[in-house]
């Protein structure tokens, strides 16, 4: 949508409240619709779905620009931080890794991106226009699903059907796009093979499945051969990582977070040895834990980090 700021939402929002007041069994029928689209969709699981609500959110151009640039500054900071940690052995006692998981992080990730996918995720105040983090999601990053098929489902809201006469509307392609980036990332890798095979790992026990059944048919969309893999039945020998199928591996599209590769160490031992030896090119590898986790936060403010930063970054922390 473009133009406009809060006041813009907020008159939006009015219009859709208006509508839905003016069309209320009509309404009852498409919210009637949207239920069982969603509960009959790839999000519900175990008994649990997802829910939305008949006025969807949305944000203006002017919100955008706010958002992009919180993400622009944020990720310029993070960069920095994540190889300042890399490179400056007394910066990194000021984060209380343990040795195990200080050794992953400094394992070089041989393509040009520290920190290739995340998730900002910040409480935003539409009237002001103030922000806090929250926290920063990098590794296991996820929600990509539930944004695709929410959208998905508006398509039975008729009231916003009818809003789409007066405004552009659009949303955000979250699949693709990672695709593509993590495509033109390995490019850049000093190991990298012309067809690569790739794994998506996790562990399976909690894991989004049904996202990461969608990610590899965009994977194989683009032309990868691309397996769905539990990160423990993974095997390694002669320096070559094997997935479960026993096909070798040559990308890893990480979804398996941090805390629980340390919590369960011993079991995946075959992946720790092949990002240790650098036979397997990890997209999200353990560097990223920098960002990821909430001590982040406090090491930002600390003295040695704010002698780096420029003055806007310093301003925006």
């Amino acid at each position: 949508m473009t133009g406009g700021g809060w006041r813009a939402m907020r008159e939006i929002t009015e219009q859709y409240a208006k509508l839905i007041e003016e069309e209320t069994a009509e309404t009852v029928l498409s919210a009637n619709r949207i239920k069982e689209y969603v509960e009959n969709s790839p999000l519900s699981f175990m008994n649990r779905c997802v829910k939305t609500l008949q006025i969807p959110k949305v944000f203006s151009e002017d919100e955008v620009n706010v958002f992009e640039n919180v993400v622009r500054t944020m990720y310029g900071i993070a960069d920095k931080v994540i190889r300042r940690y890399r490179d400056y052995p007394e910066y990194r006692k000021l984060f209380p890794f343990s040795k195990e998981l200080e050794e992953l992080i400094l394992v070089p990730n041989l393509y040009d991106s520290v920190l290739p996918i995340a998730r900002f995720d910040i409480f935003y105040h539409e009237d002001t226009g103030d922000f806090v983090f929250c926290e920063i999601n990098t590794d296991g990053t996820s929600a990509m699903n539930e944004d695709r098929i929410l959208n998905q489902a508006m398509k039975y809201n008729t009231v916003h059907q009818r809003m789409r006469d007066y405004y552009d509307f659009r949303t955000f392609e979250l699949f693709d796009s990672w695709v593509d980036t993590c495509a033109a990332l390995y490019q850049t890798y000093e190991k990298r093979v012309e067809h690569p095979y790739i794994a998506i790992i996790d562990f399976m026990y909690h894991t989004t499945l049904r996202e990461l059944e969608e990610f590899k048919r965009r994977f194989e969309a683009f032309g990868y051969k691309t397996e769905i893999c539990e990160i423990r039945d993974l095997t390694y020998k002669e320096g070559i990582l094997y997935s479960p199928t026993g096909h070798p591996i040559d990308l890893i599209y990480r979804r398996a977070v941090t805390t629980d590769i340390m919590q369960n160490y011993r079991e995946v031992q075959p992946f720790i040895q092949a990002v240790r030896e650098q036979t397997v090119c990890l997209m999200g590898s353990f560097c990223t834990q920098v960002v990821h986790t909430k001590w982040f936060f406090k090491v930002l403010h600390d003295a040695g980090t704010q002698a780096f930063l420029t003055e806007e970054e310093r301003e925006f922390v």
